[in-house]
């Protein structure tokens, strides 16, 4: 039996976001699973890619990305990857530019298309709000 999180590690390990729009907006509703997850690790990527510096002359990064890794990152095949790949490019999720013979291909992440429902309004803490995280400060202190 696998061990349950305590609040000091919830943060404890790696993991790959995916955007709640993919999710919830009608607009990427049939878009697959390997897709979604794809777009995630895509974004996870991005990092790697500001550290590296590989970004063009307006300031867009970039990533490189080979289908075999991709393919083995997901857990599927090959001619799956470049599936999933077709398919984030036909809902508009990534652009990829061919950068000549031998080269690989550099691929562009593009922002999702948001609706009001997809983004969040932050609303001022309330008092209650503010006792509570003092509260979990001093036990995660005690910790």
């Amino acid at each position: 039996m696998g061990e349950y999180f305590k609040v000091n590690e919830v943060n404890s390990i790696r993991f790959v976001m995916v955007p709640k729009v993919l999710l919830k907006n009608p607009k990427y509703k049939e878009l697959s699973l390997a897709a979604k997850l794809a777009y995630g690790l895509l974004l996870d990527r991005m990092e790697l890619s500001r550290k590296n510096g590989w970004w063009d002359d307006k300031g867009c990064v970039y990533v490189k990305y080979a289908r075999e890794e991709i393919a083995e990152d997901l857990g599927v095949s090959i001619p799956t990857a470049v599936k999933v790949m077709k398919e984030l490019a036909k809902y508009d999720l990534i652009q990829e530019i061919n950068l000549g013979r031998g080269q690989s291909k550099v691929i562009y992440i593009m922002k999702p298309i948001l609706e009001e429902i997809d983004t969040y309004k932050k609303e001022p803490e309330s008092l209650e709000t503010q006792q509570t995280l003092k509260i979990l400060k001093s036990r995660l202190q005690k910790i």
